[in-house]
């Protein structure tokens, strides 16, 4: 996996998504929608702060682009004091007794000790092998134990295989499952319920409820 250092397919949202985090996310758009809807729209600028992205101004609040909002940050830099010199980098890159911020590995969110182009702790989903950041198997949310393209624990909708150390599907609608067959699940899903054989079937009531309020909100 290399040598020492010198120095999770996404799913598209839509209403019957197999997830218990879905009807609450629709609850809260709706619920803003119509406050979202009467702010007028700001005039000018971006927003942000902290001097995010390249040529950042540091200490600015207000993300605005003149000398007078700040000195000149470098590159990659979250904060600086003094033109082109950084004091904090941002995540990924590694601060230079120069005052410039260096990337760190692929997928890493912290090179500090390890140095740029090396790291020390991975983004979530990849494990750190001999200074660099290697994935986890295909729906896995961490392999610090097992290891690059295995996993420890797997997402919601999927059972670890013990053997293989990687995840397999539960049947259709299930949330936590101890076999993949269509009557091993233990728990489903919000927009379905589970069925006396340990089935999973779609739950009518909830998704006319879902239904209803998103066409009021659309309306």
């Amino acid at each position: 996996f290399g040598s020492s250092p010198a120095t999770f397919q996404r799913a598209t949202p839509c209403l019957m998504c197999e997830a218990d985090s879905v009807f609450w996310r629709w609850l809260v758009v709706l619920s803003l929608l119509p406050r979202v809807l009467s702010q007028p729209l700001a005039d000018g600028g971006s927003g942000g702060g902290g001097g995010y992205g390249g040529g950042g101004y540091g200490g600015s609040d207000s993300g605005g682009s003149s000398h007078d909002s700040g000195p000149i940050c470098p590159p990659n830099c979250y904060s600086c004091s003094v033109d082109h010199r950084c004091d904090v980098c941002n995540t990924g890159y590694f601060l230079t007794s120069q005052g410039d911020c260096r990337a760190c590995a692929s997928h890493c969110v912290n090179c500090d000790t390890s140095g740029p182009g090396w790291c020390d702790e991975c983004e979530k989903r990849y494990v750190l092998s001999s200074y660099e950041c290697w994935p986890c198997a295909p729906h896995c949310q961490n392999c610090d134990r097992a290891g690059h393209d295995r996993c420890d624990y797997c997402d919601e909708g999927y059972l670890l295989d013990q053997r293989e150390k990687r995840c397999q599907a539960c049947a259709r609608g299930c949330r936590v499952c101890h076999d993949t067959s269509e009557t091993g699940c233990d728990d489903c899903f919000y927009m379905f319920k589970l069925e006396s054989d340990g089935s999973c079937s779609r739950d009518k009531l909830k998704v006319g409820v879902v239904t209803v309020l998103v066409g009021i909100g659309i309306a």
